[in-house]
């Protein structure tokens, strides 16, 4: 899974600048509403993913990030696809465009991870 630079619901000034900045290892990956710094703790050889260390709380202002939807984003598809989804993901299109951006969960969840009443 591709890391998305994909605009994030938390503003702190200096959160979306180092976002922005390809020299820092923090991400936002919107389908899962992750922030996550990237771990580099193996050869520099650039050979496969590289572990992530999620973030609870933005690094410069101390505020709370909402809730990551990981979970629920693979209970989704699981749903939609099938238990063995995972084995799509790699698959051009196999994916509903909805759940490869922020698409599935606006308007769904709350800040904390909580199902919003449908309305």
């Amino acid at each position: 899974m591709n890391v998305k630079r994909d605009v994030p619901p938390h503003g702190c000034p200096l959160m979306l600048a180092f976002l922005e900045d390809e020299r820092v290892p923090i991400h936002y990956y919107a389908p899962e509403r992750q922030y996550a710094i990237t771990v580099f703790n193996g050869p520099p050889d650039g050979e496969g993913p590289h572990p992530i260390q999620l973030l609870f709380y933005c690094p410069w202002c101390g505020a709370k990030l909402p809730m990551e939807l990981g979970d629920q984003w693979h209970e989704d598809l699981g749903a939609l696809l099938g238990e063995d989804f995972l084995l799509l993901l790699d698959v051009e299109g196999a994916i509903p465009a909805a759940y490869e951006s922020d698409e599935w969960w606006q308007g769904r969840f709350d800040w904390d991870g909580n199902q919003l009443a449908a309305g």
